[in-house]
């Protein structure tokens, strides 16, 4: 988990106030800190500032962000949070292009996808992900979220500059950003929390990228629009089609779930999940490599069991497997 905030100003440049703007996407950055321990780092450019704390994952000693790469005679800019499960093949399909890499981390895979197939890159991305990027060719930002809104990015409008970030709290640190409570938010809360509407930031005028959306700001205004849906249609087969579909469905859900663990699981170091019980935990643990030097518990609380796999350093307590209560063991 990393975070990222920062704002764009589409008519008025940042290049006099260099220091003081970066100043400001730092403070922003700095109020969800606890998401990326491991680093951070801030950018400004003629329009855009861009501020991230960064928790290592891929390629810890590289792979510092704010990334930017050059596009020709322009700077492209990358704050990002998430993980690209195709980011093996994307790296080659971009070598293919000319691409080079200097790191191992996901980050330059999108910024470099951003840099070949410009905002249409989203459609190639597998995994869970959200990202700002300062495109100085175009003089425009440009913000994207997963398919399925894993990862979390808030917008809001102050004046003529759009201000982004992982988590609301970091947008209140800009001037004028306040957190005012208005009806919709009220009903939000009361009516549906702790969930929201989609797109809805229950603070008055505080606004998310939708699931499956991008977002485009810059002198010809500000443009969100899907480049994913998922469809319903209506249900027209016969009994026997329909069970031919399903045996056909179940083969390649067979497919899919022997796939999971390379596809998914890219990134050094073991897997400690913390899941509930049953028979689907059963699968997923079975078939996940799980390190070794763990060991595997069953906590219950009130009344629900829940599967936890902790990694080789809780073995040191001399803490056998087995079930547990809050309690003790049971």
């Amino acid at each position: 988990m990393c975070g990222f905030a920062g704002f764009f100003d589409a008519e008025e440049s940042l290049n006099e106030e260099k220091y003081l703007w970066m100043a400001l996407a730092r403070r922003m950055a700095q109020r969800i800190a606890h998401r990326g321990p491991d680093g951070k780092g801030a950018h400004v450019s003629a329009h855009c500032a861009l501020a991230h704390v960064r928790l290592a994952v891929m390629d810890p000693e590289n792979g510092a962000q704010p990334m930017t790469c050059m596009d020709g005679p322009f700077k492209v800019t990358i704050a990002y949070n998430g993980e690209i499960y195709n980011a093996d093949e994307l790296r080659a399909e971009l070598s293919g292009h000319g691409y080079s890499f200097e790191t191992g981390c996901d980050t330059e895979v999108v910024l470099k996808s951003y840099l070949c197939f410009g905002p249409a890159c989203v459609e190639k991305l597998n995994g869970i992900f959200a990202f700002a990027v300062d495109d100085t060719r175009n003089e425009r930002v440009f913000l994207c979220r997963d398919r399925f809104g894993v990862k979390p990015l808030f917008y809001t409008f102050s004046g003529s500059r759009l201000v982004f970030a992982s988590e609301i709290k970091a947008l209140f640190e800009y001037p004028g950003v306040r957190p005012l409570l208005g009806r919709t938010g009220i009903c939000e809360i009361f009516g549906l929390g702790p969930a929201r509407t989609p797109g809805c930031g229950v603070f008055e005028n505080i606004r998310e990228i939708l699931p499956g959306h991008a977002a485009v700001f810059g002198r010809d205004g500000f443009s969100e629009y899907p480049y994913f849906r998922l469809e319903a249609r209506p249900f027209t087969d016969d009994y026997d089609t329909a069970v031919q579909a399903f045996e056909a469905g179940a083969t390649h859900m067979t497919h899919l779930y022997n796939a999971m663990p390379g596809i998914t699981h890219r990134a050094p170091g073991p897997i400690i999940a913390a899941l509930e019980h049953g028979a689907e935990v059963e699968l997923i643990t079975d078939n996940v490599h799980i390190h070794p030097a763990m060991v595997r518990f069953t906590f219950n609380t009130f009344g629900a069991d829940h599967v936890c796999l902790i990694a080789d350093s809780m073995m040191a307590c001399g803490l056998p497997d087995g079930q547990y209560s809050l309690g003790g063991q049971a």
